[in-house]
């Protein structure tokens, strides 16, 4: 027995989102009109919102024109299928068009009305016999209590012949008081990216729509019949009701793709700025914690040993020394980059905040809200959806962001420390040069002492010993001599002494 039920206007929309390379917009419009503007039973839209390219595929559920149909859910997935063909075919011809740092997204919308919720409608208990899962979260519909129940609705019937992982997400919204259902179908898998569905089913509440009646009437007696009713149709309302059926459709669509245009700039976000954040973030991390072992290890050499009381390392060893500057040039550096991605940390939640904004105004324009799809499941929305993955990528950058102030103030402190032992150590050493600056100094002032009391015995012995003078002429020139040998000495030490008093000041 087959599962059928009548829907008003069923179709399936492709919709595909990606960023173009600049000047290629009518490149695209070629190959997407080579591809289908041949075929009868697809229609096409272009559109550009920002910097995004929009393109909308549709086909009819069942071929024909017809406005109220009978269908199956099976149609609907025959009609996915081939839509996915066309799918791939067109990201394949579009792969060379699309920037590199960015993706191709699809996403599917099947619309349909109807004027009892039809697909929350329970089939038969012969339905239990197929591909049941006892994990999966099943869709609910009002008899909480009663699981099996809840197994068999259309829509659940239609989540498990498309394959699909866990449960079906009902919305609800509101467009020009007319009331829809928004089923989001289960994921493909349970990536991070695919968390998000990419299957929707789209019911309008056709018993909504306004009332024809003043239309009908002989309001104008100038012609025998209404222009929006024909003979061939019993209901002579069907025209119109279509037209406000696709005015309504329109609208909402228009909506719930601001809806996935967030969620892609949320993903390109994510694939972007945010991972580069992350690994950039956990690397400094690392390499920080790397290198505060590395200063650690190289300020224990210095500790004095308990039994002899002196360092391991000669404190003024040039190789020492250069280690040091390399350490400290490191720290400073890895000090400037937390500052860097910090700075970056800040820039990427003003974004995520700025985007949960967004999804909520676009979430009140049409009352956007959840449904309970379990018994024990909390109701929540596409937008709830996307509003708690922003809300995980904000409490990761928050997170990361701690982390990373907290490694730069144990940074910070060590650089401190370092560069305290650093100055002490140059200090030292310029304490013992200048000790030994000074016992050279000494050195030499006793050889000039030495030499010049040794010129001054020298002359008075020669003048004593060979030109017959007596001791007191033999002492007259020795002194001259002897003078003569002081006064540059003494002058160029009083130089040195002024320049030093005033390199002091």
């Amino acid at each position: 027995m087959m599962r059928t039920f009548p829907l008003f206007d069923p179709k399936i929309y492709s919709i595909s989102i990606f960023k173009l390379k600049k000047g290629e917009d009518g490149k695209v419009h070629d190959v997407v009109q080579n591809l289908f503007l041949k075929r009868k039973d697809v229609k096409f839209n272009i559109i550009k919102k920002d910097n995004w390219s929009v393109v909308e595929i549709a086909m009819d559920v069942q071929k024909g024109g017809h406005v109220i149909v009978e269908v199956t859910p099976d149609l609907f997935k025959i009609q996915y299928d081939n839509m996915k063909l066309m799918n791939r075919t067109l990201k394949d011809s579009l792969a060379s068009y699309v920037v590199k740092d960015s993706r191709h997204y699809n996403f599917n919308l099947m619309t349909c009305g109807s004027r009892d919720n039809i697909w929350m409608h329970n089939y038969s208990a012969a339905s239990l016999l197929m591909d049941g899962d006892d994990d999966v979260p099943f869709i609910g519909g009002e008899q909480t209590t009663i699981q099996e129940n809840i197994f068999q609705t259309n829509i659940a019937y239609l989540n498990r012949i498309m394959n699909r992982k866990g449960g079906v997400l009902i919305n609800t919204l509101r467009q020009n008081n007319i009331e829809s259902f928004l089923y989001a179908l289960g994921t493909v898998g349970h990536k991070r990216e695919r968390t998000f569905p990419t299957e929707f089913l789209l019911q309008l509440d056709t018993s909504q729509l306004g009332d024809r009646k003043s239309y009908t009437g002989s309001q104008l007696p100038l012609i025998n019949k209404s222009p929006y009713s024909t003979p061939q149709k019993k209901d002579n309302n069907v025209y119109l009701e279509k037209q406000e059926y696709l005015i309504n459709l329109l609208s909402i669509k228009a909506k719930i793709i601001d809806l996935l245009l967030t969620r892609c700039s949320m993903m390109d976000l994510f694939d972007g700025e945010y991972s580069y954040i992350q690994k950039r973030g956990n690397f400094l991390k690392d390499d920080i914690f790397d290198l505060q072992n590395r200063i650690n290890s190289h300020m224990k050499v210095y500790i004095p040993d308990k039994k002899s009381k002196k360092r391991d390392s000669d404190f003024l060893d040039r190789e020492n020394y250069d280690n040091e500057k390399e350490l400290l040039t490191t720290a400073s550096i890895r000090f400037t980059l937390i500052s860097e991605v910090e700075h970056r940390i800040m820039r990427i939640r003003s974004q995520i905040n700025g985007m949960k904004g967004d999804i909520g105004d676009m979430s009140d324009q049409i009352a956007l809200k959840g449904k309970a799809s379990t018994t024990d499941m909390k109701p929540h929305s596409i937008s709830d959806h996307q509003i708690k993955d922003l809300n995980s990528m904000d409490e990761y950058m928050t997170s990361l962001s701690g982390e990373l102030t907290h490694s730069r103030d144990i940074l910070s402190s060590t650089i401190d420390v370092l560069r305290a032992f650093i100055d002490t150590r140059q200090r030292e050493a310029s304490e013992d040069m200048s000790r030994l600056m000074n016992l050279l100094f000494l050195v030499f002032a006793c050889i000039g002492l030495a030499d010049a009391l040794g010129n001054f015995v020298i002359f008075a012995m020669e003048y004593y010993f060979f030109h017959g003078m007596d001791v007191y002429q033999s002492i007259r020139p020795a002194l001259a001599s002897l003078f003569l040998t002081f006064l540059p000495l003494t002058i160029g030490v009083v130089f040195i002494l002024i320049y030093f008093k005033k390199k002091r000041r």
